[in-house]
């Protein structure tokens, strides 16, 4: 956004709700709220981006530990629901998006 713009908006907000203050004061509350705002939501998608990164070892290491417990046979459920998913998959594409 423009810094005319973002003023421009400052000056509506404080007309419509019958701000008192400086207009000035207002815009550089509300600069700062938008900063920290755009803060965390950059701390929020770096910490999601670290998170599809490690998400398949922990899957895996979920998948080894129940076949150390629970043996080689619970691979054959787990295949089964992995193939479900694909197969509708491939029938949304197909069928849905043609």
């Amino acid at each position: 956004m423009t810094y005319l713009f973002i003023r421009q908006q400052a000056r509506y907000l404080s007309q419509f709700f019958h701000y008192r203050g400086n207009t000035d004061e207002f815009f550089k509350r509300r600069t700062r709220f938008l900063n920290v705002l755009d803060q965390g939501q950059q701390l929020f998608y770096t910490f999601i981006k670290y998170l599809y990164f490690i998400l398949p070892l922990i899957i895996l290491c979920n998948i080894a530990y129940g076949v150390a417990v629970y043996g080689v046979d619970t691979l054959l459920p787990l295949s089964k629901v992995v193939a479900t998913v694909y197969l509708a998959d491939i029938v949304f594409i197909v069928v849905v998006l043609g």
